[in-house]
């Protein structure tokens, strides 16, 4: 399992990734932490078969703010453009709840 982490005073997030196509979120989402989300994902779309899509499991995602959001739909369409899909799981409340504040929830494909 490969890890990606980040730790300042104020921000903390893991990025830990389950074969094969899984990646489960720990922590914050910000305008300092989206580069730990960036570089997790750099390679996932290029392993994912096609017809598997790739996740991103959120349930451990205790803020996001709206790089963050920014972030994730970002996400979305480097898989669109890769020609695959990635599907959002289990957010938490206060994540599901941050989504459709900005009108994005329907955007992306969570479950």
């Amino acid at each position: 399992m490969n890890s990606f982490r980040t730790e300042s005073d104020l921000d903390y997030l893991q990025v830990e990734s389950e074969p094969p196509n899984r990646l489960v979120i720990i922590g914050e989402l910000d305008r300092d932490t989206v580069p730990v989300l960036q570089e997790a994902l750099a390679g996932l779309f290029d392993l994912t078969r096609k017809d598997c899509g790739a996740e991103l499991d959120l349930s451990g995602l205790t803020f996001v703010d709206a790089a963050g959001v920014r972030c994730l739909m970002r996400c979305q369409l480097a898989a669109e453009q890769a020609g695959t899909t990635l599907t959002f799981l289990r957010p938490t409340s206060r994540v599901s709840q941050v989504l459709a504040m900005l009108g994005v929830k329907d955007l992306l494909n969570v479950r």
